[in-house]
């Protein structure tokens, strides 16, 4: 008879650093947090109807009260077996004590790595499968989004970029690069939104890649004919950086094509100041007069 095996492996992983620390525990343990597991994952039954299976990893804050916040699906193989790690997860609030350092309760990161397997065999809990690990933080989990950044896994690396506010603090170099995530995923309004939110927090690099995402979305109105929307974009992206000769080129041609040629000259000029020669033939024809 083909019966299911569940092997749940997780990785508990925090950033406590210093000499004076105590780390997070479960309240009863180790043994205490694997009867809890295994008491409570259950294998969807949709996912074994689909045959799905692999490992979902989790980040989740552990507050000073014990309680879990922030929880965030860094990787998994599907939606069905992420519900039920986030499920289990959101079942341990106020089950933690929190992690200490110097004597005052801290917030602390965690990553946690549940794996769903299935076999032929027996369902069991394997409670020896838990590995503890007290050496990732927010840090390595950034690293790791940036090292899937590089592989072209764009997908992914905004899985671990996602997690980038803790409460009211905001890592804007994750909010950054989870804009470029969303950009090369060609979400462009996405990519938008995390750098405006990067650029208010005084995060300059956000305004080039605001200047290219704002372009790009001008340029599709412009090749549909619609100048007037181009234009508005063509503008926000000027807004960002006023000395992008392309940006004014494009922009100038809308005008154009709007019927306003003074400000097509205008930009146009602006242009040629900047060291463009592309815009020179069009300033001969419309703006000689």
């Amino acid at each position: 008879m083909r019966l299911l095996q569940l092997a749940l492996l997780m990785i508990l992983s925090h950033g406590l650093f210093g000499q004076d620390t105590i780390n997070p525990q479960f309240k009863g343990g180790d043994k205490a947090l694997y009867e809890f597991l295994g008491k409570n994952i259950i294998y969807p039954e949709k996912a074994k109807e689909q045959g799905l299976q692999g490992r979902v990893i989790l980040n989740f804050i552990i507050e000073t009260d014990g309680s879990v916040s922030n929880i965030f699906v860094l990787e998994g193989p599907g939606e069905i077996l992420e519900q039920e790690a986030v499920k289990v997860v959101n079942l341990m609030q106020g089950m933690w004590t929190p992690g200490i350092i110097n004597g005052e309760p801290v917030r602390v990161s965690f990553n946690m790595p549940i794996k769903f397997t299935l076999q032929i065999g027996g369902s069991y809990f394997d409670g020896s499968s838990y590995v503890t690990n007290p050496t990732i933080s927010f840090f390595d989990t950034y690293k790791k989004g940036y090292e899937y950044l590089e592989k072209g896994m764009y997908k992914t690396a905004s899985r671990y970029f996602s997690c980038y506010q803790v409460g009211d603090e905001i890592n804007l170099d994750a909010l950054y690069a989870l804009g470029l995530c969303k950009f090369l995923l060609e979400d462009t309004k996405g990519a938008i939104s995390c750098w405006e939110e990067a650029k208010k927090y005084g995060y300059e690099e956000s305004k080039t890649k605001l200047t290219e995402a704002y372009f790009k979305i001008g340029n599709e109105y412009f090749n549909d004919k619609k100048y007037q929307i181009a234009l508005t974009f063509f503008t926000k992206s000027l807004e960002n950086t006023p000395t992008d000769i392309n940006v004014l080129y494009n922009r100038g041609i809308s005008y154009l094509y709007l019927g306003d040629k003074g400000k097509a000259c205008e930009d146009w000029n602006n242009a040629k100041e900047l060291g463009s020669s592309d815009v020179q033939p069009l300033i001969d024809e419309y703006c000689a007069n």
